[in-house]
C-alpha cells in the first residue's frame, strides 16, 4: 500500500511499506529501514497523497496520523 509515513524519537517521517497483516486482515503493518523504533505513523499526509487504503466496504479511507 502507498502513502504511509513512520518517525523516530526525532520525530523525522520517512515513507514506509505498509502491508495487510496475514493472521488479522483489520490490521496494517508499516515498516521502514529507517526507523528502527517508530513512535508514530501517518497515511495520506502530503499535498497530493497516492493512497491506496479501502476498508470493506470499498470507501477510501481518510489521511490519519497516530502518535
Amino acid at each position: 500500500m502507498t502513502g504511509f509515513q513512520l518517525c523516530g524519537a526525532d520525530g523525522v517521517y520517512y515513507d514506509a511499506e505498509a502491508f495487510i497483516n496475514t493472521t488479522d486482515t483489520s490490521k496494517v503493518d508499516v515498516i521502514c529501514d529507517q526507523v528502527a523504533e517508530p513512535v508514530g505513523v501517518r497515511y495520506g499526509f502530503v499535498q497530493c497523497p497516492d493512497i491506496n487504503l479501502y476498508n470493506s466496504a470499498g470507501l477510501i479511507a481518510s489521511p490519519f496520523r497516530m502518535d
